[in-house]
């Protein structure tokens, strides 16, 4: 994320009409139950919680833990992301694991399960049916 984005992700903690706006651009979902979900999950951050996500969680740099990973990787990216999209996704996220594949899921934003939870265990399986084997 960039200077602006954590500015204005730091002036909503704890703000109802920033919490929607944040929850309009990271989901498809605009009204309605799970809509709700991500703004109540928004508001019961604590302000210590979001400033450490901000401030160090989403700047932490991963890939000397991601170079250890040893088994299949799956990365799933919703379509419509904005921050954290396919493009994102293809030129941050795979160069950090050897041999994992992307699949985007269409008409999602950032929240893939709650936006598409069906085409996401969809991508799921047949991903996992391609790459685990099961043992009797």
């Amino acid at each position: 994320m960039g200077d602006a984005a954590l500015a204005k992700l730091r002036a909503a903690w704890g703000d109802p009409a920033a919490a929607r706006d944040v929850a309009r651009s990271i989901s498809r979902h605009q009204d309605g139950p799970a809509f709700d979900r991500i703004v109540a999950d928004h508001l019961r951050a604590s302000r210590d919680a979001w400033a450490a996500w901000l401030d160090r969680g989403s700047r932490e740099d991963l890939r000397p833990l991601a170079r250890q990973v040893q088994v299949p990787v799956l990365v799933v990216a919703g379509a419509d992301d904005a921050a954290l999209g396919p493009g994102v996704q293809a030129r941050k996220t795979l160069p950090m694991l050897p041999g994992a594949e992307l699949r985007t899921v269409a008409d999602s934003r950032h929240l893939v399960p709650l936006d598409q939870p069906e085409a996401l265990a969809a991508v799921m399986r047949g991903w996992a049916a391609e790459h685990c084997t099961h043992q009797s």
